[in-house]
Formats: C-alpha cells, sequence, structure tokens
C-alpha cells in the first residue's frame, strides 16, 4: 500500500519535559519553555502571549482540543469503540471509566475502556468538533457520501471495531483534508502495534491514487499529562 501522505515517527529515546513525553521527528533535544512563551501541546513551535488573536487566560493560551479514539476492555464488549473530543484525553478517560464524574452514557456498559490514539493539530475548534462528528457518523456525512459513495460509507461504518475505525479515519484523512485545512496533523498511538496496524489498512487501488497534499506525523506514545 502507498504510504504517500504518511510519514511514521518514532523515537527510541523517550524524555519528559513539563509533565509531557515527547517525541519530536528527527531530533533528540528537548523543548525548551520560557516565562513569556507557552509552547502548544504535542506542538514545536512556541506561541507569543501578546499575539492579540491568542485568548489568554489566567496568564496562559487556552488549551487546544484533541480527538480521541477509546476500545472497550470488557470481554463482553470486545469491538465497542468511542470517538470523542476533549482538551484532556486522560482526565476524559477517567470520566468514561466512571473514576470521575462525568462521561458519555454511551461508554457506561463498555467499561473498562483503554485510550488507543490521540489526534493533535487540529486549526480550531470547530475543525475538531466537525471531524469528530464526522468520524462518529461516517455513513451519514453528506461529505463522505459525496467523496466516496453512499455505499462504501455505510460498508465502512458497519465495522465498527477497531479495524474499522482506523479504516474511518485513514480515509478521512485522505479524501478531506478541507477538515483540517490540510494542517499537518500528528497522531499519537498508545502503542507500536497499533500504529503498525494503522499503516497496514487497505483502503483499496482507488482511494491510495488519489491523496491529500498534508503529510502526517504517526507517533508511538502517549502523553502521561496534559496542562
Amino acid at each position: 500500500m502507498a504510504r504517500g501522505s504518511i510519514r511514521r515517527v518514532v523515537k527510541k529515546q523517550q524524555k519528559s519535559c513539563a509533565g509531557f513525553l515527547w517525541r519530536i521527528q528527527g531530533s533528540t533535544e528537548l523543548p525548551t519553555v520560557s516565562s513569556d512563551t507557552t509552547r502548544g501541546i504535542f506542538t514545536n513551535t512556541t506561541v507569543d502571549k501578546n499575539d492579540n488573536q491568542n485568548k489568554v487566560v489566567n496568564n496562559s493560551i487556552s488549551p487546544p482540543r484533541f480527538c480521541y479514539l477509546l476500545a472497550s476492555k470488557n470481554p463482553k464488549k470486545q469491538n465497542k469503540t468511542y470517538v470523542g473530543v476533549s482538551n484532556n484525553p486522560l482526565v476524559r478517560l477517567n470520566q468514561h471509566n466512571g473514576l470521575k464524574h462525568g462521561g458519555a452514557k454511551r461508554t457506561a456498559s463498555g467499561r473498562p475502556w483503554e485510550l488507543l490514539l490521540v489526534i493533535d493539530g487540529f486549526p480550531s475548534d470547530s475543525a475538531v468538533l466537525r471531524f469528530e462528528w464526522i468520524w462518529q457518523h461516517f455513513d451519514k456525512s453528506v461529505v463522505m457520501r459525496e467523496e466516496i459513495g453512499g455505499k462504501l460509507a455505510r460498508k465502512m461504518k458497519r465495522r465498527n471495531d477497531i479495524e474499522g475505525q482506523f479504516a474511518m479515519l485513514k480515509m478521512l484523512l485522505k479524501k478531506c483534508p478541507d477538515l483540517y485545512e490540510n494542517n499537518q496533523l500528528t497522531i499519537f498511538f498508545s502503542s507500536i502495534e497499533l500504529l503498525y496496524s494503522f499503516e497496514e489498512i487497505n483502503l483499496g487501488e482507488e482511494a491510495d491514487r488519489e491523496d491529500s497534499s498534508a503529510v502526517h506525523n504517526l507517533v508511538c506514545g502517549l502523553p502521561t499529562t496534559f496542562v
């Protein structure tokens, strides 16, 4: 399968900085955070706090939102998955598992849940929320029906297990770059096995011939905390 739009980033070394585990492509140097700048979570760029276009709350940039994928570890719900959005997927995971107040009602029956991946790099809250909705409602989305046809969209949605979710995600990345404004996204996987499984998903020759202009990073390793 052609891997034109997807570049795997797997760092052998794992270092912590400001509460995060960082995998930085092509470098083993850790980013630094000075008192006059705030580093965006999971990004390799700094944001000037004096920039009036950024929303500043309590002397910090409002945290971005991430799209995430969960899978049930309940033996009776082996193929159950859940797609969501949060500015702190690890806290949200605890809510889904009933360890903290909150969490979607849909996830109550699938406990316990595990976090499979987190997607970072969306240009806005509206972009990540739209991405989430289309991923959740793959067969009902006008965007997907126009891009791949209603028959294929319904067929892909019927496979709601991990492999099926990976296929829908890969199709979204390939066919709908406008959803994330052709930004370079970073997908953090909780294990190298999941990363390889995602890479091996074959969408078919027709899908592979058409590729988005964005080059996405695949990273092995989830953050330990969010701020």
